[in-house]
């Protein structure tokens, strides 16, 4: 493969790319379906949903809030909107009433390759299962990272990792 080949295949990648998202371009019609007001919460909430819901890496978030929006992002930027959800995320599980949970299924999930397990209510959907705890391992021993509720009743799956 020569250098100028490879020069010319990008020229045509780039063009290519210019076109498809080029604002000039429109449907057939060009009829706007709607407008939307994009502020400063809205990128926010892009960020958390392609992360949590669409699965994307940190680093293709930045590409797609450059590319498509035309903003700045930065790995940092990424890391404190997750980290302030999260922080909302645990004061309102802190004011769910977990005393009805009789009975608790629990399993490890995976978080990269640290295992965490994790509890359920049996009687909650599965549309909407209701959390009952959330235990980390660590070095030492399992840490309660959720919050603990009291159940009549366990039941683990059988797993060597614990």
């Amino acid at each position: 493969m020569s250098r100028p080949l490879v020069y010319r295949q990008l020229r045509q990648a780039s063009a290519a790319l210019d076109d498809v998202f080029s604002p000039a371009r429109t449907d057939d019609t060009g009829e706007v379906f709607f407008m939307l007001p994009v502020t400063q919460r809205w990128l926010d909430q892009v960020i958390l949903a392609l992360t949590m819901v669409g699965h994307v890496a940190f680093r293709a978030t930045i590409e797609l809030m450059r590319d498509l929006f035309g903003v700045p992002t930065s790995l940092g930027t990424n890391h404190t909107v997750l980290q302030q959800a999260a922080q909302q995320a645990i004061a309102i599980n802190a004011g769910i009433d977990r005393s009805p949970i009789d009975t608790g299924l629990h399993d490890e999930l995976f978080q990269g390759p640290q295992p965490v397990l994790a509890g359920v209510d049996v009687l909650s959907t599965s549309s909407s299962p209701n959390c009952c705890n959330v235990k980390r391992r660590t070095r030492h021993a399992l840490a309660y990272c959720g919050v603990r509720c009291r159940t009549s009743a366990t039941i683990f799956s059988r797993s060597p990792a614990w």
